[in-house]
Formats: C-alpha cells, structure tokens, sequence
C-alpha cells in the first residue's frame, strides 16, 4: 500500500494504483477507503464499468444501496450486458423491497444462461439466489392462473387450447421456447412450431403402421454389420465443429441412406425392399442436391 500511495502522490490520476489501493481496501472491510479510492479512479476513467462495479462493492460494504444502485446503473450504460453488475443490481433491488424489479432483472440474466465460473463468488450466490426468487414468481403465477384457466377451459371443451396453455406455461416457466437454430441455411418464414400437428401430414399414419417391418429391415442391417453404415456427422478437418466435436467421424451416429442429398442409393434400396417401397409413396422432397434424405 504505501507504494502505490506513493505512485498515486507522484501521479494522482494513475489508474491501475488507484483501483488497486481501492481493493485492497475493499478485502481488509474499509469501506470508506475504497470509496474515497474508487471514486477518484471513476474520475480519472468514467468510461469502465468495471470501475464502477468495484465502487458499487465498496458503497454496498458502506451499507449505502442507493449509491451503490446509481453506480451500478453507470456500469449498464456503459455495457448493458456487464452481467456483475445485472445480476448485482437484481440483487440489490430485492434487498431494497423492490421485489418486482428484481425478479424481471433476475429472469433477464438467467436466460442468457452465463457461465458462471468466471464469475466473483458475490455474483454467483446473487444469481442462485436470484433463480429460487424467479422460481417462488413462476409458482405464485401458476396457482394465481390455475382457476380462471380451468374455468375457461371447461366453460369451452370443445376448444383448441393449446397455444393458450402454451403461453401460460411459458409466463410461469414451466415451458421453454424454442427457436430454429438451423447448422446449415435458415429458411426464412416457417411457423415457429416445436412440433408441428400430425393433421398435417396425412401421411404419416402410413408410415407409423409400418413400424415393425422397418425396424425388422434395420436389425437385420445391424446384425450384418453391414459396410454402409458410417458416421452421420463427418466434418472436413478444416471446418469447426462446434458442438459436433464429440460425434464427429464417430460410428456412435451412424447414418444409413436411402436417399442421400437427392440421390437415390439403388443398392440400399434394394437391401430393405419393404421401407424403400414404402418411403417411394410418401411425398418426398424433391430439391436435386439437397432432397430428398431419407436414412436409418
């Protein structure tokens, strides 16, 4: 400490010293030292929100939220996604009775799922704390729904629900929303589904009824060891894999194709004569280079 007071009698508007004298304030429980630090580094460089997070901590150890509070809201204006000082603001918004606030802020942070091992402990514990407030919201939600819901579903039983139970389910966090993540081109445009009605496939009843048969043709391929399996996921060395990495070239996903990219594989075909007759009457796609891909 004493030689970093001297860097800072030499150069007061040093940075690095004055935030570190202030820490090392901060860990020996002066608060007021690591106030009076913090906000002379604040002046020195407004502009980095880690800064102001280390001013919030002192103004906090000062028992001094509202402080703390308007620091911290310096830091999100800076960087709105700084997620110390989300979820500390959440934090300190529910110490201050502001429940509603802080469950908002909370979900907020949590959705975004950050990791949380490169997190200071402080802000670990806010956000578990944080998911048991967001959880005890969701229950409150639900059992306040529960009845007008039930009320209106039997006044109606002939209704089609579903969207509506959906979205209820999703406000009470029982339900997560799911959105194409397409590896390949997004086409623009589909109904965001998760799974679409059998109604509009008319023929699927077809292809279900075969199940045994196909499952017969496949075991029988299995049984084999017949050479056409091979690894489902086969990237070129030079691309990344991303989230693939576990199963790339591996024969624990294996791929069998019928049809592969709009190209018809004659000689599978012919091994299972029964699924290759039935997947010829569906109505396949027809997109040369692309479809139809049709695979066990």
């Amino acid at each position: 400490m004493r030689l970093l007071q001297t860097v800072i009698e030499r150069e007061p508007a040093h940075l690095a010293a004055l935030n570190t004298l202030a820490l090392i304030a901060l860990n020996g429980k002066d608060a007021a030292g690591a106030v009076h630090y913090l906000e002379r580094a604040v002046a020195v460089e407004p502009g980095a929100p880690g800064i102001w997070f280390n001013l919030f901590q002192a103004q906090d150890l000062a028992g001094d939220p509202e402080a703390g509070l308007a620091s911290l809201d310096r830091a999100l204006a800076i960087d709105g996604y700084y997620i110390p000082a989300v979820a500390m603001k959440a934090a300190t918004l529910a110490g201050l009775g502001r429940r509603e606030e802080a469950v908002t802020l909370f979900r907020a942070v949590l959705g975004a799922k950050p990791a949380l091992a490169g997190l200071p402990e402080p802000v670990r514990e806010a956000l578990s704390h944080g998911a048991a407030l967001v959880e005890a919201e969701d229950e409150a939600r639900a059992g306040a729904l529960a009845a007008p819901l039930e009320a209106i579903y039997a006044a109606h039983p002939d209704a089609d629900f579903s969207r509506a139970r959906a979205y209820a389910e999703q406000r009470t966090g029982r339900r997560q929303v799911y959105v194409q993540q397409p590896v390949g081109g997004h086409f623009p445009y589909l109904p965001a589904l998760e799974f679409f009605p059998e109604h509009l496939f008319p023929w699927f009843a077809e292809l279900e009824a075969a199940t045994d048969a196909i499952r017969g043709e496949l075991l029988g391929l299995i049984e084999a060891r017949d050479r056409s399996f091979r690894p489902y996921v086969a990237f070129d060395p030079t691309q990344p894999v991303n989230q693939w990495g576990e199963l790339n070239h591996s024969p624990r996903w294996s791929a069998w194709f019928f049809w592969e990219d709009g190209v018809k594989r004659e000689e599978n075909c012919a091994r299972c004569p029964a699924t290759a007759a039935l997947l010829e009457g569906l109505p396949l796609l027809d997109l040369p280079g692309k479809g139809p891909t049709t695979l066990f």
